[in-house]
């Protein structure tokens, strides 16, 4: 750091050149360790605990590099001020987005709690200003529905909201009568590992469901049981490449114990377990060292009254380590392997199999007409898109394009061709978006094979 602070052109601080130590020191040891600054670790843990601090938002870059708001949180901030699915964020705070990345204007949209941020916003081909209040947002990752007397869950990560989440849909579920169930853990990337052994319990029988083994001695390796003593339901699980580490922990016991059929392609192959360990400034380091007369701080062995103390103005940044790998209920390592499904099933047609699986099935609970706006106008346009009918790009907005495409596929389905999406309409296009579903996702329409037989 010396040779590098006299020798270097311009000025550098020890900060700087810390955070690039750590940054080298860590992603060297494999893709799931890393350096997390403080504000890397504030989303790094909203993303696991489920809450944040913000509006309530999933916002990508789209075709024409837009910011565009792919999701609303349902009574969140940016929910109840108006804002919907399809959205172009154009300004935060009055500051143009369109040279920043994704990341840039997620930390720019996020803040305190109470605090305002005034977003322009561009639906269908008009401006509009909307200023909203950060709040705690929830994020519910779980989607369940019934369709034919299947049920079907979607659980879209493993976070702290997962298990209480799964439990209403099996609510949903039993309150049905539903006993053939689809849980649906395509492109999901894990999670806690706790979360993914409570919601084993409702699937696995009475036995071993992981286990974690770890490097450290003074880390105790863990078994996890289920007592289920007999299985509630004929389940299918449905995975991908991109089914990850807590849902490989899942589906894999759920595989070992034959509580279900894996229906897919290869799952990622990720068994290692990741542990976050704050790092210490250098003032906070040598207050610990004295007061816990030690060379060596290490901030685990601390007691607890000293690590309640840390607060962020006491650490630089956390350290995010691989320190454990589980196995499945039969031993297997499945670490860059994966788990091969008993049933593999590709989809050839991932484009508009993808397309299809972004359209949410409407609700039916408001009706449409010439005029109207909603976020559900979108998954209208988008669905009678992928059916060929001519409507401008999805943009929220049932203007006349939208109402005669309405009226002509009313006219086709045998519905009174009057252009309303009405109820009864919107019932409709549920099943044509589940026949979508069926010819072009060929691993769900598998799923529907396995589990009706």
């Amino acid at each position: 750091m010396h040779y590098v602070k006299s020798k270097y052109k311009n000025e550098v601080s020890d900060a700087q050149l810390l955070e690039g130590a750590l940054k080298g020191m860590l992603s060297n040891l494999d893709k799931f360790s890393e350096f997390l600054t403080l504000e890397d670790a504030s989303s790094f843990f909203g993303g696991i605990e489920g809450t944040y601090k913000g509006i309530g938002v999933v916002i990508s870059k789209d075709e024409t590099g837009l910011i565009s708001v792919d999701r609303v949180f349902k009574d969140a901030p940016a929910y109840n001020a108006g804002v919907i699915e399809g959205d172009r964020i154009l300004q935060v705070d009055e500051l143009s987005v369109l040279e920043w990345t994704v990341e840039e204007a997620s930390k720019k949209i996020k803040g305190p709690e109470g605090s305002k941020v005034s977003l322009k916003i561009m639906r269908g081909h008009k401006e509009r200003d909307i200023v909203i209040t950060r709040s705690d947002v929830k994020v519910n990752p779980v989607d369940y529905r019934i369709v034919d007397g299947v049920g079907y869950i979607k659980l879209e990560q493993f976070n702290l909201n997962a298990n209480s989440e799964m439990d209403k849909a099996l609510v949903y579920m039993k309150e049905n009568k539903i006993n053939k169930l689809i849980l649906d853990l395509r492109n999901n990337p894990g999670g806690e590992v706790g979360q993914a052994v409570g919601i084993a319990k409702n699937f696995v029988p009475k036995g071993l469901i992981t286990r974690l083994e770890f490097r450290d001695p003074k880390e105790k390796d863990e078994d996890y049981f289920s007592d289920l003593e007999s299985l509630q339901y004929k389940l299918v699980v449905l995975v991908n490449k991109n089914s990850a580490s807590a849902s490989e922990i899942l589906s894999g016991a759920i595989q070992d114990t034959n509580a279900g059929t894996l229906v897919g392609t290869v799952t990622y192959g990720k068994s290692k377990v990741q542990k976050v360990f704050p790092i210490l400034n250098k003032e906070a380091f040598e207050k610990n060292k004295a007061d816990a007369n030690v060379e060596i701080v290490d901030v685990e062995s601390l007691s607890s009254e000293m690590q309640k103390k840390l607060v962020d103005d006491n650490i630089f940044g956390w350290a995010k380590i691989s320190v454990g790998e589980y196995f499945t209920p039969k031993g297997r390592r499945i670490d860059l392997k994966g788990i091969e499904p008993d049933e593999m099933v590709e989809n050839t047609d991932t484009v508009n199999a993808s397309l299809v699986n972004a359209i949410s099935p409407l609700k039916k609970t408001r009706k449409y007409d010439v005029g109207d706006e909603g976020a559900e106008v979108i998954q209208i346009e988008r669905l009678l898109s992928l059916l060929g009918y001519d409507v401008d790009e999805a943009d929220s907005s049932y203007d006349s394009k939208t109402f005669a495409a309405v009226e002509k596929y009313q006219r086709e389905q045998g519905i009174f061709p009057y252009g309303q999406s009405d109820f009864v309409t919107q019932e409709k296009m549920n099943a044509s978006r589940e026949a979508l579903l069926r010819k072009f996702d060929l691993q769900y329409l598998k799923a529907m094979e396995v589990v009706s037989k």
